[in-house]
């Protein structure tokens, strides 16, 4: 006999049906009639919890954001300068989230509906996570070294992208190595 799942267990399930499908096919390839047959269950189930398909869609996006930057966390002590170790185990764990749960990167950074208020937001709070992250406690940062890590950002963020489509693909070690020096030389010079 099969229980019945709670709210919050169907929820989940929807949300991890919903990082397959995105990650596999496009907003507009999708329709709600599609993501219920995928899911098992009624349209109007679908509609009771998440009102339409872009309800769906962000609530996924967010769930893969979410993911991205748990997985990413590097412990370090309050208060203090990441050190480069630490800076190379953060890139290294970005990278390999991207490598093993490729569908979800990519789904998050190029998932579609850019022009959506909704979901550029989704994505540009991920980024100020990522950067309040990288700032940590460390005090007072020059604005001029806040821009350079936003770029820094976005240049992992494309070096990564790139790195899954290459063939044959570079060991993760040899692009985190980069990616850190990249870092580390672009905040030293936008620092007084």
């Amino acid at each position: 006999m099969r229980s019945r799942l709670s709210v919050e267990e169907r929820k989940e399930q929807l949300l991890d049906l919903a990082l397959e499908l995105f990650s596999q096919h496009t907003y507009e390839e999708l329709s709600i009639d599609a993501i219920a047959e995928a899911a098992g269950v009624s349209k109007g189930l679908l509609y009771h919890y998440f009102r339409n398909k872009r309800a769906f869609f962000v609530a996924a996006l967010r769930r893969a954001a979410d993911q991205f930057y748990d997985a990413t966390e590097v412990p370090k002590p309050e208060g203090r300068e990441p050190t480069h170790e630490e800076l190379r185990e953060g890139m290294e764990k970005f990278l390999a989230f991207a490598e093993e749960h490729e569908g979800s990167y990519v789904f998050l950074l190029r998932g579609g509906m850019a022009g959506d208020d909704e979901v550029m937001d989704v994505i540009e709070q991920t980024r100020e996570r990522f950067l309040a992250r990288m700032l940590g406690n460390i005090g007072e940062v020059p604005t001029g070294a806040q821009m350079m890590l936003r770029g820094c950002l976005a240049l992992a963020e494309t070096v990564s992208l790139e790195w899954l489509r290459s063939e044959p693909r570079e060991p993760r070690a040899v692009i985190a190595d980069r990616l850190v020096h990249v870092f580390v030389a672009a905040v030293t010079a936008a620092l007084p």
